[in-house]
């Protein structure tokens, strides 16, 4: 069975980062954190580079992020909430060797998660609610076009979640049929 790399998606607030840290761990694979790559590419923090460079200067560098990421060895991929905007990433996370998943949450729960927005720039915009619902309305078709699966981890533990991705990658890498996201988020509640 040849690994390959296994991305997580999702708004803000999703637990893409400390799921793939576990993740990470218990498969015994390279995390990578993209938005942790830009930072360390240019000695800025998101909220800083968003600053300088706007969000379009930022989407440039976390598109170079990505491909970086995809062309190493496989690993566990923790992606920015806005990746999937960029329809060059969204071929990019559409390839064959990849398998992605869709981290979701209720509105309310991320917005708990992400708590005060500080480090979040996209969350200074308004109420962190209605940005976050305002976000997951335009991104919601973008995060179905490239995920072979959704969790809802609203409800559930960071173990129940990477449980679950676990079991389903080590079906992809088996060439087993991937269970379906329904059956999935059943199996885990």
């Amino acid at each position: 069975m040849t690994p390959i790399s296994l991305v997580l998606v999702g708004l803000m607030g999703s637990g893409k980062s400390t799921i793939a840290t576990t993740l990470a761990k218990q498969l015994a694979l390279p995390h990578l954190d993209l938005d942790e790559m830009i930072e360390q590419d240019c000695g800025l923090s998101v909220a800083e580079i968003f600053a300088v460079e706007s969000e379009p200067g930022f989407r440039v560098r976390e598109h170079n992020a990505l491909r970086r990421a995809l062309a190493n060895p496989p690993a566990i991929i923790a992606t920015g909430g806005g990746v999937v905007v960029n329809q060059a990433n969204r071929r990019l996370l559409r390839k064959a060797s990849l398998f992605v998943v869709w981290l979701d949450a209720s509105l309310d729960v991320l917005a708990a998660r992400v708590g005060d927005a500080s480090g979040r720039p996209l969350l200074l915009e308004g109420k962190v609610t209605s940005v976050l619902g305002a976000h997951s309305t335009a991104r919601r078709h973008a995060y179905q076009e490239v995920a072979h699966m959704r969790i809802d981890n609203s409800e559930l533990s960071i173990g129940e979640v990477v449980a679950c991705v676990s079991q389903a990658y080590s079906q992809k890498i088996t060439g087993d049929s991937v269970v379906q996201a329904q059956q999935v988020e059943h199996q885990c509640s």
